[in-house]
C-alpha cells in the first residue's frame, strides 16, 4: 500500500507539524494548523497524476522534458492525398463565400 516515498513524505509532514507547535499562537491555532499540514502532506503522498496515475514527481519530470525537446514531426501523407485534401478545401471555401455573398435578407 505504501512505499519508501509515501512514508518519507508522511514523516517529513509529520515533523512539520511538530515544528507548528513552536509557531507564536494559540493552542488551539497550533493544532489546527498542525492538522491542516498534515492533511496536506497525506494528499501529496497518496497524489497520482495523469492516465497512467504516476507521482507527481514522476509526472512533473516527464512535462517538463517534453516542454524542452525538440519536437520530431513526421509527414506520413502521399502527395496525391495531400494534393486532394488541398483542393477539398479550396472547394468547400468556394462554396461557402457562394453561399454567403448570394443571399438575400
Amino acid at each position: 500500500m505504501f512505499n519508501n516515498r509515501d512514508l518519507g513524505i508522511l514523516g517529513g509532514g509529520a515533523m512539520l507539524a511538530v515544528l507548528c507547535l513552536f509557531l507564536p499562537l494559540s493552542f488551539v491555532g497550533k493544532v489546527v494548523i498542525g492538522f491542516l499540514v498534515l492533511v496536506a502532506f497525506m494528499a501529496l503522498a497518496l497524489l497520482r497524476l495523469g492516465p497512467d496515475r504516476v507521482p507527481p514527481e514522476v509526472w512533473l519530470k516527464r512535462r517538463f522534458r517534453y516542454a524542452w525537446q525538440t519536437r520530431q514531426y513526421v509527414n506520413q501523407q502521399t502527395r496525391r492525398a495531400d494534393r486532394r485534401k488541398r483542393m477539398r478545401l479550396i472547394k468547400s471555401r468556394s462554396r461557402r463565400s457562394r453561399r454567403l455573398t448570394h443571399r438575400s435578407f
